[in-house]
């Protein structure tokens, strides 16, 4: 369900231009060996090459702005190409519709055509543009779902993303590279799958071909997870992290929060890239049937990432209670995995690890969303998979399911 006739993307499968040899976005810039040892999550604002001619925007170049609203970060143009972006806190966490599946307005069991299927994806697309309800993060690149569309031929469909975390309390603005051609803060290339911590009027380049600075809001959201949420009980634990539930204090609304904490060595190296990871697919994507990620906070303790509450568990205790799931739960259950995973596919992202443990219930109707991203990887539009992962010990038989 990946190939040519995707519905969502069939018209933007055309390859990424490289932009010709010797342009400055293809200059690879190396940080001098005295640079700072990276942080565990981002690099420092110390790598960034300062630029020797630039006027950055005056605070008040926007006197129309307004702080207060949930904006944590704006993108100014500086050339004709791009506009202004005001970046504000997203709260469509989850989705204010229901999985594809699941919201059929028939209640009797039907087999649906591979047309049908297709039609309800178109719908729900169509349904996303107008009603507004992107992924949390913003997007900068060639696709019409992109925040800020760049019909540039050397411009990636998802060029690059932007998405906010609070560490150690303090609201922060991070830029990842999804690009084949390259994104550059202050003329240093970030690099493809890698992130950099944004500075107040750090230099965003696009190839050559389109330049924005970085400004945060005059009065930065300062507040820390405590602060905003409050645990409530313990879900699960895994080998890097621990999941719990949680309330926000403003709205009453509960979510699971995920609680990496800091390890010491090689392991911190692991679990962090793979964290790293798992925060930008999860920033770029928004649908049904994939688990939404609401916000992250980066604390001294560990880095919490607030995500959308599945209320029935895992599909393997589900399977696990009732022995066996009918033909119709079946069919129900991987046509919404069919969907959530085509869409992922469709944006170059693998998840790498779906499994009954990693598909979670948020009703006892079988509505499923993908979770667990951890091993998932954001690909190149000609690239393939080499490594070898997942989980050895999964033999789930096709009775079981």
């Amino acid at each position: 369900m990946t190939n040519y006739e995707s519905t969502a993307t069939t018209m933007f499968k055309e390859h990424t231009a490289t932009p010709p040899e010797g342009r400055p976005s293809q200059i690879r810039h190396v940080t001098p060996m005295a640079s700072p040892q990276l942080p565990p999550l981002s690099s420092p604002p110390q790598d960034t090459q300062p630029l020797s001619q630039f006027i950055y925007p005056p605070r008040d170049i926007e006197a129309d702005l307004n702080d207060d609203d949930g904006t944590w970060g704006y993108l100014f143009p500086l050339s004709s190409v791009g506009h202004r972006l005001v970046m504000k806190r997203r709260a469509f966490c989850p989705a204010p519709v229901p999985p594809l599946e699941i919201g059929r307005s028939t209640v009797k069991s039907k087999k649906r055509g591979k047309k049908e299927l297709e039609r309800a994806e178109v719908s729900y697309e169509e349904e996303k543009q107008t009603a507004g309800f992107p992924a949390s993060g913003y997007l900068v690149g060639r696709h019409p779902e992109c925040d800020m569309i760049l019909d540039i031929p050397t411009v990636s469909n998802r060029h690059c993303l932007l998405f906010n975390e609070t560490k150690n309390g303090d609201a922060i603005a991070v830029l990842e590279d999804l690009s084949s051609n390259g994104t550059f803060v202050n003329e240093a290339i970030v690099g493809r799958n890698k992130r950099r911590e944004l500075e107040d009027g750090d230099e965003i380049t696009i190839l050559d071909e389109a330049r924005f600075v970085f400004r945060y809001p005059k009065s930065r959201d300062s507040s820390a997870f405590s602060s905003r949420y409050r645990i409530l009980q313990q879900l699960g634990k895994g080998h890097f992290a621990t999941v719990y539930l949680c309330v926000e204090r403003s709205t009453g609304f509960k979510y699971a929060v995920k609680k990496f904490e800091r390890r010491l060595g090689e392991s911190q190296r692991s679990q962090t890239e793979g964290l790293q990871q798992e925060i930008a697919v999860l920033m770029s994507v928004s649908h049904p049937n994939v688990l939404c990620l609401k916000e992250t906070f980066d604390e001294h303790d560990g880095v919490y990432l607030i995500l959308e509450l599945a209320a029935e568990g895992e599909l393997f205790n589900w399977i696990v209670t009732k022995q066996k799931l009918t033909e119709e739960e079946t069919r129900k259950v991987f046509i919404q995995l069919f969907q959530g995973t085509k869409y992922l596919h469709e944006r170059n992202i693998v998840h790498r690890d779906i499994k009954p443990e990693n598909i979670l219930l948020t009703d006892k109707k079988l509505s499923v969303k993908l979770a667990d991203f951890g091993l998932a990887k954001i690909i190149g539009e000609e690239s393939f998979t080499t490594t070898l992962c997942g989980t050895p010990s999964c033999k789930w038989s096709i009775q079981s399911v």
